[in-house]
């Protein structure tokens, strides 16, 4: 399992059961890389977090707990460690990883994608709108094809730069420029001129990806 498809699957999964189109923060994105790291398997982190919201689920008074993916850490990481006893004695290489699950599981999330995307397009008009339903189509089209996760990976980042230049250019960017010059306050001022640049069109970015709720396709995330 390469690490694009390692941290897509989960993202997806937690995002899917979170029922809501969210960006993950930093630190959820730092918790995959230790995750990644340690070797645990990514059927491990899937599992807990389904059977982690189903608990959730079962008890109305607990709604909405699982705000971030931390909140899986501690199950996800006993479950590894319970798993890593029964191997002990094992043959290396019993519990490698179904390839062709792997790309099932690809072709899945990308559909989920798609239909996401179909989903959202109705409450946009005009670029926004042709972008969504074009970059749905594109996620398809993928979906069907046998591509490497490099390659893959480069046409989802062509895609969130298109989706990101149509919503650009449908809103007020000087607006929300403002607001992330002031969010960095006194760094803004030690920064620069370029680097800060680069960062304030990074937040303007992220915050138009937060307000209209279209999540990034790409494993690389803002």
């Amino acid at each position: 399992m390469n690490n694009f498809n390692y941290f897509r699957e989960i993202e997806s999964a937690f995002v899917r059961r979170r029922g809501k189109n969210l960006l993950l923060s930093p630190v959820d994105w730092a918790l995959m890389e230790s995750w990644e790291e340690q070797g645990i398997p990514l059927r491990i982190v899937l599992s807990t977090i389904d059977e982690l919201f189903d608990q959730i689920e079962a008890d109305p008074k607990r709604a909405g707990s699982i705000r971030t993916l931390g909140y899986c850490s501690e199950a996800v990481e006993a479950r590894f460690a319970t798993w890593k006893e029964s191997q002990v004695g094992k043959p290396e290489g019993d519990d490698e990883p179904d390839v062709a699950s792997e790309g099932h599981d690809e072709a899945e999330r990308l559909r989920h994608l798609a239909k996401d995307l179909k989903g959202l397009r109705d409450s946009f008009e005009g670029a926004v709108e042709s972008v969504l339903n074009s970059a749905a189509a594109s996620l398809e089209d993928l979906a069907r094809r046998d591509l490497s996760a490099e390659d893959a990976e480069q046409e989802l980042e062509q895609l969130d730069h298109e989706i990101d230049k149509a919503l650009a250019e449908a809103d007020d960017l000087s607006v929300l420029e403002d607001e992330a010059r002031s969010s960095l306050g006194e760094k803004a001022s030690r920064m620069e001129a370029d680097v800060l640049d680069r960062t304030i069109g990074l937040m303007v970015k992220k915050r138009l990806r937060e307000r209209s709720g279209i999540p990034m396709l790409g494993a690389f995330r803002l």
